[in-house]
């Protein structure tokens, strides 16, 4: 899903977020992600947003070479909260890592 925030920082300029890339797997490898992401940068920039974010769970190391491979680069922390009551349980140590 592609998100389109208007103007709410650098200088009025609109923002992308990029939430829930997923390929099924026997569709993995075949260039489809890419795809995915190219047109989410694209669009992006042609709209003029000023930066295009996502987020990853910690463990998903071959996610983030992916996303790294397309010019994304690790910056912050990101942090979330259930509205639910539920609970996400407690981290694994890929996660803490």
């Amino acid at each position: 899903m592609l998100l389109i925030m208007d103007g709410l920082a650098h200088r009025g300029k609109p923002s992308g977020i990029v939430e829930d890339v997923v390929v099924d797997e026997q569709w993995r490898g075949k260039g489809i992600g890419k795809l995915m992401m190219q047109f989410a940068m694209d669009h992006c920039k042609r709209i003029g947003c000023s930066k295009l974010t996502l987020s990853s769970s910690m463990q998903r190391t071959a996610a983030h070479q992916f996303y790294e491979s397309l010019g994304f680069q690790k910056h912050g922390y990101s942090f979330r909260v259930k509205l639910d009551g539920s609970s996400y349980g407690e981290p694994t140590c890929a996660e803490l890592n």
